[in-house]
């Protein structure tokens, strides 16, 4: 493993760290890490996660975290809809 792998590792070790605290701006911080890792993948537990850490830092006042899930999720969730019958197609 390279450097910048272990050091953006640790980075999201102590990201999930504060964000399990109740950190807000860390929560949103998870969201969006965790929705880039859904939309790499595929995975739809990704992105339910993804949600949930959007909806703790709203929850928590974190004003960007609102703003994203009024109006980036719904694109986040079509974008993933597209990219699962693109991979659907390419299966048949």
């Amino acid at each position: 493993m390279s450097t910048d792998e272990s050091d953006w590792e640790h980075v999201r070790k102590i990201m999930l760290t504060r964000a399990l605290a109740g950190d807000a701006a860390a929560q949103n911080a998870m969201g969006s890490l965790t929705v880039d890792d859904g939309l790499r993948t595929l995975e739809v537990k990704l992105l339910d996660d993804a949600e949930e850490w959007f909806k703790k830092a709203a929850k928590g006042g974190h004003t960007p975290a609102v703003d994203f899930l009024e109006t980036v999720w719904p694109l986040v969730k079509q974008e993933y809809s597209t990219k699962i019958l693109q991979r659907l197609k390419r299966n048949k």
